[in-house]
């Protein structure tokens, strides 16, 4: 399994599969992205939390519905997340009527496919000009 690929969790009637936090820096804001599924016959509330206590947030479910995390009204939006990009972020998740289910999460940068996913205000670093480059290799 590719890390880039994200990391699967069951928590209650909540399938999670392919989970990734994308951000640009260690202690900056995060998307988490994925894919809910809710097995069970009632709403879920997914509630996601940093474990270095920042503020929960949630987002819900329907029955038998899969929700994709991190796209539109579903996005769930991270205010601090505890990682650099390529390292994992300690996190958990819950719902109402499951224990708290810890898990680490990949934290990738908002590039390529995950450019879409970027936080609000991220600038992606500077390239480096043509002739930068051409110095560098001299």
């Amino acid at each position: 399994m590719s890390l880039g690929d994200g990391v699967p969790v069951d928590v209650g009637d909540l399938e999670l599969r392919n989970l990734v936090v994308v951000s640009g820096e260690e202690g900056g804001e995060g998307t988490l992205t994925g894919t809910a599924v809710n097995t069970g016959s009632k709403d879920v509330q997914l509630q996601v939390a940093v474990a270095d206590g920042g503020e929960p947030v949630t987002a819900d479910v329907p029955p038998g519905e899969v929700v994709l995390l991190g796209e539109g009204s579903d996005a769930v939006k991270l205010s601090k997340v505890p990682a650099p990009p390529g390292a994992m972020a300690e996190m958990t998740v819950a719902t109402g009527s499951s224990d708290v289910t810890p898990v680490s999460v990949p934290v990738l940068p908002p590039i390529g496919y995950y450019e879409e996913f970027a936080p609000p205000g991220y600038t992606p670093p500077a390239e480096p000009s043509e002739s930068e480059t051409e110095s560098e290799e001299h």
